[in-house]
C-alpha cells in the first residue's frame, strides 16, 4: 500500500503510461517544493515499484533515478550558542507557558519548564540529547551524574553544577526518566528551538 501511494504520488492513477508522459511526471515531481528527504524517499519507492511492475507488465523504460534527481549531499553545520544566547532562550522557556488537551479542555503544563532545564543541563554539561533524553534518576546523586562514555560503552560519574542538580530536583518524578522527551521526540523539540531563535533573533 505505501509502494503504491508513492506511485500515485509521482503519477497520477489516470495518466498515460508513454515513456514521454512517466519522465515529464519524474521531473515535475522532482521539482516541487518538498524537503529533499521527501522527494529521494519517494522516487526511490517510484522506482521500486517500477521495477516490480516491469517484470509483471511489458512497461516502458524510464531514466535512471539519477538523471532525474540527484540527492543533495548533507553539509552539516555546528553552532555553539553563547552563554548570553543560551540565558535568553533558557528564561524564554522558563516564564513560557504551556497547554495541552485534557477531558477538562486545556490544561497547563510544565513541559517548557522542563525543556528548559533540559537545556541548562546541556549548556553546562556538554551532554546529547541521546544522553539527556536516557538520563534516569538512578544516574543522578548528590553531587555528580552518570554519563554512558561514547567511546568506552561505559557508564562515567562526572561532577556536576549545583545548580544544575538543585535545577533536576525540581522537575516531576513520574518516571524512572528524568525528562519526559525520548530519543524520538528530538524533532519536537528542536521545533521548539527553532521557534524561539525566531522570536528571539538568535541564529539556530
Amino acid at each position: 500500500k505505501d509502494y503504491r501511494n508513492q506511485l500515485f504520488a509521482v503519477l497520477p492513477i489516470d495518466a498515460p503510461l508513454t515513456q514521454a508522459h512517466v519522465q515529464q511526471s519524474l521531473q515535475a515531481y522532482a521539482r516541487k517544493n518538498l524537503s529533499a528527504r521527501t522527494i529521494h524517499n519517494t522516487l526511490t519507492a517510484f522506482y521500486t515499484m517500477w521495477k516490480y511492475m516491469s517484470e509483471l507488465y511489458a512497461l516502458p523504460s524510464i531514466p535512471t533515478r539519477r538523471s532525474i534527481y540527484r540527492k543533495p549531499v548533507a553539509t552539516k553545520k555546528i553552532r555553539t550558542f553563547t552563554k548570553q544566547e543560551f540565558l535568553l532562550l533558557h528564561d524564554y522557556f522558563a516564564s513560557k507557558t504551556h497547554v495541552q488537551k485534557g477531558q477538562a479542555g486545556l490544561i497547563p503544563t510544565t513541559a517548557f519548564a522542563e525543556f528548559a532545564v533540559l537545556l541548562s543541563v546541556m549548556f553546562y554539561t556538554g551532554a546529547r540529547w541521546v544522553d539527556v533524553s536516557n538520563l534516569t534518576w538512578a544516574d543522578v546523586t548528590e553531587h555528580s551524574i552518570k554519563w554512558r562514555n561514547k567511546r568506552t560503552k561505559h557508564e562515567e560519574e562526572v561532577p556536576c553544577a549545583k545548580h544544575i542538580l538543585d535545577a533536576l530536583q525540581t522537575l516531576p518524578r513520574t518516571s524512572k526518566y528524568v525528562f519526559r522527551w525520548r530519543h524520538g521526540s528530538h524533532s519536537r523539540c528542536a521545533k521548539w528551538l527553532r521557534s524561539a531563535c525566531i522570536e528571539l533573533n538568535i541564529e539556530p
